[in-house]
């Protein structure tokens, strides 16, 4: 896009028209030039605008969530959040990825990542929407407690996965570190079926992993 100002505005103008005009591929590289040269929301704000316009036409909305899923992008967070309560399962799933993308620590963004992990059956998108609130909310209290409340009590090792991926991006935390350091503890060694069919292996794996993330001093004695 060029510099001046005038000029700027006028060069969104056309990609937006190029928008309309367009789809597959095309649609998909218009959205990506939009989204690289966005500056406060000049460019992604028009783009957004068209979501709660066409709540039906699942293509379009998963180019535009896909589309403006990159890291920093915090105009857009809202109306991707909005699309959390979508009926359709891609949409739902989409849109949650995208605000891990994006980062967005925003009250509202955060709110709808709660619900929709507290609320959705496919154990998939809820581990996408925790995964999310990681992100977002990596210097949040009520999300990290969440996060290990989540992944001590889950039953299902699939289903702990997106609470311990959302934990790993709480750096430097030491209420996190002791949290998964519970969580191990409380796993133990492995028992039954075998170095690769014992129970919670995977698990203790993952929440391994999850500790290494976060990082703190005392976790390599404790590991040891």
């Amino acid at each position: 896009p060029p510099k001046d100002a005038a000029a700027r505005v006028a060069w969104i103008a056309r990609m937006i028209e190029r928008f309309v005009a367009s789809s597959g591929a095309d649609r998909d590289a218009v959205i990506k030039k939009l989204a690289v040269a966005d500056e406060h929301g000049d460019c992604t704000g028009p783009l957004v605008a068209y979501l709660p316009r066409n709540p039906n036409n699942t293509t379009l909305l998963l180019a535009i969530i896909r589309g403006l899923g990159r890291d920093g992008l915090m105009h857009a967070a809202p109306a991707i959040a909005a699309q959390l309560t979508h009926k359709n399962k891609s949409v739902r799933s989409n849109a949650a990825v995208s605000l891990e993308y994006i980062g967005c620590g925003d009250k509202q963004v955060l709110a709808a990542l709660r619900k929709l992990a507290a609320k959705e059956r496919d154990t998939a998108i809820a581990n996408h929407a925790y995964r999310a609130l990681g992100r977002c909310g990596s210097k949040d209290a009520k999300v990290r407690a969440l996060l290990l409340k989540r992944a001590i009590s889950v039953k299902s090792e699939y289903a702990s996965y997106g609470p311990c991926f959302g934990l790993a991006y709480f750096k430097g935390d030491e209420k996190a570190v002791r949290g998964v350091e519970k969580l191990l503890k409380k796993i133990g060694v492995p028992g039954g079926g075998g170095a690769f069919g014992a129970t919670n292996a995977v698990k203790r794996s993952l929440v391994s992993w999850t500790l290494a993330n976060i990082g703190g001093e005392k976790s390599a004695e404790f590991v040891r």
